[in-house]
């Protein structure tokens, strides 16, 4: 099994994709930099970096709505804690499903800033062409120099 943060696969790309939030798993700065570093080692000159991922300060609250799982309807109470400190969202999710089972789970997502961004890619040898606002699909984009 391998790391995002170590893993090298010998060749290099001419697009590198990290899609549905996974960089914002890397709990640390040090994760971050970790990361990004692995995608220099798989990049060359010229090669595109697309990165979704949460960026700016998050928020405290809660929510309720019902989904369409496939195990059927469920209703989902959504509690978020926000750290501006670590820049944590820690988020805890109560899943009912229409035949009574309850199931529970929970996730801690990083969310740095658009600066942090802007200096690791930096460091890791990309031009940035464009840090997002949280809203957008695609939040960072890096060409590597």
């Amino acid at each position: 099994m391998a790391d995002v943060r170590t893993v090298r696969l010998g060749r290099t790309f001419d697009l590198i994709l990290c899609l549905g939030n996974a960089a914002a798993y890397m709990l640390s700065e040090q994760d971050l930099t970790a990361l990004l570093g692995t995608f220099a080692a798989h990049a060359h000159r010229g090669t595109l970096l697309l990165i979704t991922t949460l960026v700016g300060d998050g928020r405290a609250g809660g929510s309720n709505h019902v989904v369409i799982t496939g195990l059927g309807h469920a209703r989902v109470d959504t509690r978020s804690r926000w750290n501006p400190h670590t820049r944590i969202q820690a988020t805890t999710r109560r899943w009912e499903f229409a035949d009574g089972r309850v199931e529970q789970d929970g996730m801690w997502r990083r969310r740095p800033t658009r600066h942090e961004l802007n200096t690791g890619l930096t460091l890791a040898g990309f031009d940035v062409l464009e840090v997002g606002r949280p809203e957008d699909p695609i939040t960072v984009g890096g060409l590597r120099r």
